[in-house]
């Protein structure tokens, strides 16, 4: 009776101690299997930092060493599209003494495959993924699907895995979203994590505006009447407005610059036209070329016009200038130009007696008389060569109607 007693406690015992063995061993696995999931939150939390702050350099799709940039540390990635656990150890992405590989005994690999970067960073996405070199088996090489979605659901939305019910197929926390197994033959048992631009976390900071200019504003920017100091070039595709003054220490191009009035310190140069419904000036206008009216001009001072012997012109000369064309000789005497000859702006016409003249010879011998006729080029003492000197004005010709002996001679 005793011996039976004994034996069926010692049954009792065993059983116990089994189903305590299989408790511990399954409480062991889960722990690993969450502790992996972790794993992958904290790698990939260390690859979304990676690339945000290389986006410039990244989109490049750079294929051999190239420096790569995480904060203020500096490090030679050899493949930058594939960044190792050890490569984000060296940017101090991860602390010194990261495993390589999970608690779970799993390594994983990163592929990040720059999208629509070749015309640069305004359509440019870097979407990644972070999975594991080989499918998870237990001790036994069983597939494990209640250890795989406590790893996803450790490692958050952006984890998934190849459950054998759809081995070629990574299925999201959730199902939430879903992606083609990339390990060869579709193996059952791949964990993954979506890093780069199709992680949860990029999505989530599309809202913040990174201070590299890797990523774009996608609405306008409102700067709640804050100033913005030590700008670089700005440069606007459309309008820019100011309540305020603008100023500017270099130049201020533009097809137009439009306003109330354009006020300048200093000279306001226009290789085109100046164009306004007026002009005024304090002091004075000075025109290299032509000045043009299709109104009326009106000083208020004189106006002179001829300056210099080189503007000035004779009556009688030829005329280049427009028909009408206004000038002065040297004594101030105002000309136009009327066909194609200099002459007086009073109206005087060519062939008129605008005079008569009588005089007495060099030689005092006769007295001449006569008329003076405009022509053009007219000295004023054409008759006989001089010889009663000049007694008609520049402009007129010098006729003689007759002249008398001094002697009583008859006249010529």
């Amino acid at each position: 009776m005793l011996m039976t007693d004994a034996a069926f406690q010692l049954t009792i015992s065993a059983v116990g101690l089994a189903t305590m063995i299989s408790t511990s061993n399954s409480a062991i696995d889960d722990a690993l299997a969450m502790g992996t999931g972790q794993y992958m939150a904290n790698v990939a939390q260390a690859v979304n930092t990676y690339v945000f702050d290389n986006m410039t350099v990244l989109a490049g799709s750079p294929a051999g060493p190239t420096s790569i940039t995480a904060g203020s540390v500096t490090a030679t990635v050899p493949s930058p599209l594939h960044p190792t656990i050890q490569d984000l150890v060296n940017l101090k992405l991860l602390p010194i003494g990261f495993s390589d590989a999970s608690p779970l005994g799993l390594a994983f690999k990163v592929d990040l495959i720059p999208t629509n970067c070749s015309a640069g960073l305004t359509n440019c996405t870097i979407p990644g993924q972070m999975y594991s070199t080989t499918a998870y088996r237990d001790a036994s090489g069983s597939i494990r699907s209640d250890l795989m979605a406590a790893a996803v659901q450790a490692a958050g939305v952006d984890g998934g895995a190849s459950y054998a019910e759809t081995p070629g197929v990574i299925t999201g926390m959730a199902a939430s979203w879903a992606a083609t197994n990339p390990l060869p033959g579709g193996a059952a048992g791949v964990l993954m994590m979506r890093v780069g631009n199709t992680s949860l976390l990029a999505q989530s900071m599309n809202q913040f505006y990174k201070r590299d200019g890797s990523l774009n504003l996608t609405g306008p920017m409102d700067a709640n009447n804050q100033a913005m100091n030590r700008v670089g070039n700005f440069q606007s595709n459309g309008s820019v407005s100011a309540a305020g003054n603008v100023a500017a220490a270099a130049n201020v191009s533009g097809n137009g610059v439009y306003g109330n009035y354009v006020q300048s310190n200093g000279n306001v140069v226009a290789v085109g036209q100046v164009v306004g419904s007026q002009v005024a000036s304090n002091g004075s206008v000075t025109s290299a070329g032509n000045m043009v009216a299709s109104g009326y001009l009106y000083a208020a001072g004189a106006l002179v016009p001829s300056i210099g012997g080189g503007q000035q012109v004779m009556e009688g000369w030829g005329c280049g200038d427009p028909q009408g064309a206004i000038r002065s000789d040297p004594n101030g005497k105002t000309m136009s130009c009327q066909n194609g000859v200099w002459r007086s702006a009073g109206g005087v016409s060519q062939g008129v007696v605008v005079g008569m003249w009588s005089a007495n010879s060099a030689n005092g011998q006769y007295h001449g008389w006569g008329l003076c006729i405009t022509w053009p080029g007219g000295t004023g003492y054409e008759a006989d060569g001089g010889f009663y000197g000049k007694t008609c004005p520049d402009g007129t010709v010098q006729w003689k109607g007759g002249a008398d002996y001094q002697g009583g001679g008859g006249g010529g």
